[in-house]
């Protein structure tokens, strides 16, 4: 789903790969030959996530977590490992 449709919830809800992109039902559903994506259901989880991601940043326990965020952000920054 990341790798070949991932644009197609941003733009217009159309590959060439077998996605259907919906606003109701579950968030994935799987057949033979067609993966559909509630995108409704996926953007209220994709929200939820982040929530969550947050709050393990901001917890005493999220050490590591914070570190590897910011060796992410220093590469992408193009900042020099320290």
């Amino acid at each position: 789903l990341y790798r070949d449709c991932r644009c197609a919830l941003h733009h217009t809800a159309a590959t060439g790969t077998a996605l259907r992109v919906r606003a109701s039902g579950p968030m994935l559903a799987f057949s033979d030959s067609l993966v559909e994506v509630n995108r409704t259901e996926f953007h209220a989880q994709l929200k939820d996530e982040i929530v969550r991601y947050i709050e393990e940043l901001r917890s005493p326990d999220g050490y590591a977590l914070r570190s590897n965020m910011k060796k992410k952000f220093d590469y992408i920054c193009g900042h020099a490992a320290s």
